[in-house]
């Protein structure tokens, strides 16, 4: 979408307005006024994309930082014996890329994959360069969803790490509230470290106590 183009998306999806979501998260970090958001919304790019598409492979350039609008995502790799491995996952108003990829130009270590159907608000780098330049507040905004998935990631690898695996999954559930009854159990399993196998018996046990 050029810049300054008219979004045909705007109110598309859903009867509530589309930019609620994005709205709500960038106040987290940021205030900004109307014409501040609209300058914003001239840079987004809407995607709507099907369960299992991917947005990037391993290997390719990540181009786009991610909002999840609606649906989930995954980062991932793939092992030499052909056994996925989940990094994170991203739900509803939560950001996601290789961030690695997408400041450096660098090729990506991971795939970017839809959980779900998925409807996405998509931001460039050189669009978030022009808003930095134009908006300086901005760069404020992008470094803290930066620091926010850097935390997030170390948390996570801290509790991979130090934590069993009823712990693991424990805190799967609370950081990701409902995920485990809407994504196949091999998923959660692999982002947690055990065997589906492992993951029933533990679900099991804590139905019940």
């Amino acid at each position: 979408m050029q810049h300054g183009e008219k979004n045909k998306y705007t109110y598309h999806i859903s009867e509530v307005n589309m930019y609620e979501k994005i709205s709500k998260n960038i106040s987290n970090y940021i205030d900004l006024d109307k014409e501040e958001f609209d300058e914003l919304s001239s840079f987004l790019k809407i995607r709507e994309i099907k369960k299992g598409q991917y947005l990037f492979h391993r290997g390719d350039i990540a181009t786009y930082n991610s909002f999840v609008n609606k649906g989930c995502l995954k980062t991932s790799f793939t092992d030499s014996i052909g056994q996925e491995h989940i990094v994170q996952f991203a739900t509803e108003e939560d950001w996601i890329t290789d961030y690695d990829s997408y400041l450096n130009k660098t090729p990506s270590r991971l795939d970017l994959i839809a959980v779900e159907d998925s409807v996405l608000f998509q931001l460039d780098h050189p669009s978030l360069e022009k808003l930095i330049e134009r908006i300086p507040k901005f760069e404020r905004f992008d470094k803290m969803v930066r620091e926010h998935q850097f935390n997030r990631l170390q948390r996570c690898l801290i509790t991979l790490l130090s934590n069993n695996a009823e712990e693991r999954y424990r805190d799967f559930i609370q950081n990701y509230p409902g995920l485990a009854n809407q994504i196949p159990q091999h998923q959660i399993a692999s982002f947690i470290g055990i065997t589906p196998e492992y993951l029933s018996r533990i679900r099991w046990k804590l139905t019940h106590l």
